[in-house]
């Protein structure tokens, strides 16, 4: 069942089942069970690397003192471009990993977080 799975993680029940000789509850029942387990995590997709963003770039930032580590990882997780950030230890405070569509949107990107 989970190579059937691997090979297209969105076959319909009826599919999945046919491949595996099972009936459509039965394979139901082993998915929720393996779902329950943890052995299945999720469901993926795989993009071709030509639909990702033009531009992909980390960034470091610096918090001021005193400015609450929280709220200023809530505000940086609202700009556009920002996929994730990473708090770390040392002379930075974070990581910012930055995917735009431009080299204008990065550079308006590291503006807006430098103020």
């Amino acid at each position: 069942m989970l190579r059937a799975l691997r090979k297209n993680a969105r076959a319909s029940l009826v599919s999945l089942a046919r491949d595996i000789s099972l009936s459509r509850s039965a394979t139901h029942d082993r998915i929720a069970k393996l779902e329950e387990a943890g052995v299945i995590r999720g469901y993926t997709i795989d993009v071709a690397p030509d639909a990702l963003p033009d531009v992909r770039a980390y960034m470091t930032v610096n918090y001021k003192v005193g400015e609450s580590q929280t709220a200023v990882i809530a505000d940086i997780m609202r700009l556009d471009g920002v996929a994730y950030t990473h708090c770390i230890t040392g002379d930075i405070d974070s990581l910012i990993y930055c995917e735009c569509d431009s080299m204008r949107q990065l550079a308006d990107l590291r503006d807006e977080l430098a103020s």
